[in-house]
């Protein structure tokens, strides 16, 4: 099922040089919304039919495409999928992040620009921390309710140690759970 909105979409890791970035990209009909993060701020650039198209004729002049041919191939190069593609932080400060990216398209060169600006103070909030949180204590819950399977499953054991019942195969023997973590 594909994510309805930017927020729905996964994080990936991004490496540009030196730099480590949290990446999303979300793509719907005619537009793509990309967010960038680096743990203190989150950057955002929204790509629209008409700003691809402008963008592809002044940095592409020799290459014709269409809307969903560029697009796709732009995507393709911010999530690392597009081969032969390469990325570099060409501006990267506290209003906005600039980054370069080189690769072929139908074996011309084709060079593209992302131009994320500065989000909200509060994305990196919305965007990273609370649904990491979320995240954290679904897993926790989990990790409680496994342990509780593990502990009826021992009282079960100890059931059939009371009556008697043996063992047949000794490389299923195991000692009692102790969980460490509550």
């Amino acid at each position: 099922m594909a994510a309805e909105t930017l927020e729905e979409c996964p994080w990936r890791p991004l490496q540009i040089g030196d730099s480590q970035f949290l990446a999303k990209c979300h793509l719907i009909a005619t537009t793509c919304e990309l967010l960038v993060c680096d743990c203190s701020r989150c950057f955002y650039e929204k790509l629209t039919e008409t700003n691809v198209t402008e963008k592809n004729a002044s940095l592409n002049a020799n290459i014709e495409a269409s809307f969903d041919r560029l697009l796709t191939h732009v995507v393709g190069v911010f999530n690392g999928t597009a081969p032969n593609s390469s990325l570099n932080v060409a501006k990267y400060d506290e209003r906005q992040l600039q980054i370069s990216a080189e690769s072929f398209l139908s074996s011309f060169a084709f060079s593209w620009e992302f131009n994320l600006v500065r989000s909200p103070d509060d994305a990196v909030a919305n965007q990273l921390t609370k649904p990491f949180i979320s995240m954290v204590l679904e897993l926790s819950r989990r990790h409680r309710e496994l342990i509780k399977i593990i502990e009826n499953k021992d009282a079960q054991i100890d059931e059939y140690k009371a009556e008697n019942v043996k063992l047949m195969r000794s490389e299923f023997r195991n000692s009692r759970f102790r969980s460490r973590i509550q």
